[in-house]
């Protein structure tokens, strides 16, 4: 056999070889997002950080109240002290009146609205990257999940409500302090983002009640979700 038929042989079965060793590789998932929504004190923020330790692969931590806490102070959400006037280029509270309990409703103004769409492109952004990400928050109008959707369209995104009945979110939420201020939350919260979650319509690819789950049972119970569907559906239909 001629020196030039070795040569030729060899790069014969090394390209075979590399071919093989490709073929056997893993392949790489689809850069994955996992959108949360719920109303305050729903238990997003606790659920996240455990799927954080439960995921195989790293997911980023990416709440929405991270974005929010940029503006600056005079355009956080609060309710006007006696006299004064709400700040509505920001995010702003308005109570509703008439119902037979308190409920507080949250409204974006401008510069609102272009942080909704900077956050949405933060964490299409991300995604391009090739990190998977965790995104938590409460969403107060269906026009905001629209325009996620169609942001994140290339990725693959499962779309998770997670919903304790009101009563244990509002218990949750008479607990808590509010992180803007370091003071009590502003009253009727709760009720406020379970009418507007409400109104978006059973949209979900789950729904999980955590009303008597602990984070780390919430976390398993996404994790078997998203390996028993592996192809998650509600996020393109909202996109279409």
């Amino acid at each position: 056999m001629s020196r030039n038929s070795r040569i030729v042989i060899i790069l014969i079965a090394t390209l075979l070889l590399s071919a093989g060793c490709k073929n056997s590789l893993p392949k790489q998932a689809p850069t994955t997002l996992v959108f949360m929504i719920g109303t305050p004190s729903s238990g997003k923020t606790s659920i996240a950080k455990a799927l954080q330790k439960q995921l195989t692969l790293p997911y980023l931590y990416a709440p929405t109240d991270t974005f929010v806490a940029m503006l600056p102070s005079s355009y956080l959400p609060a309710l006007p002290r006696e006299g004064e006037r709400h700040n509505k280029q920001g995010i702003y509270f308005v109570k509703e009146t008439g119902g037979s309990k308190p409920c507080t409703s949250v409204k974006l103004g401008p510069l609102a609205q272009k942080l909704t769409t900077g956050i949405i492109a933060a964490i299409a952004g991300m995604g391009n990257a090739g990190l998977n990400v965790l995104v938590e928050g409460v969403i107060w109008e269906k026009t905001i999940l629209e325009e996620a959707a169609r942001g994140w369209k290339d990725f693959r995104v499962f779309f998770i409500h997670i919903n304790p009945s009101l009563e244990e979110a509002e218990r949750r939420e008479s607990q808590r302090k509010d992180w803007f201020t370091g003071g009590g939350r502003v009253e009727g919260q709760v009720c406020g983002a379970h009418k507007a979650v409400q109104a978006f319509g059973a949209i979900y690819d789950l729904e999980l009640d955590t009303t008597h789950m602990t984070p780390e049972q919430g976390a398993a119970s996404i994790i078997a979700y998203m390996e028993a569907n592996p192809t998650p559906t509600a996020f393109r239909k909202l996109a279409s």
